[in-house]
């Protein structure tokens, strides 16, 4: 079966005119244009710290932290 993303959907509402619209967290990268998986890793683990049930928030943060890093260093070689 093929995870369709269901838990890294959320309802926003746009502050200027009301209206509701469900994304995840795949819709904020597009949305942001990140394109550095190390970063995108990193983003997803700190807006789901320690909600997806089987990791605590220290253990999320603390992956994040390392994906953080490691885009750091993906981008001191890039062109």
């Amino acid at each position: 079966m093929i995870d369709k993303g269901e838990k890294y959907k959320v309802t926003i509402r746009d502050r200027n005119t009301g209206k509701e619209l469900t994304v995840d967290v795949y819709d904020v990268l597009e949305a942001f244009k990140i394109n550095c998986s190390a970063m995108q890793h990193a983003i997803k683990k700190l807006l789901m710290g320690g909600k997806r049930g089987f990791k605590s928030y220290d253990a999320d943060c603390d992956e994040a932290i390392n994906s953080v890093e490691q885009s750091k260093l993906l981008n001191k070689w890039r062109a």
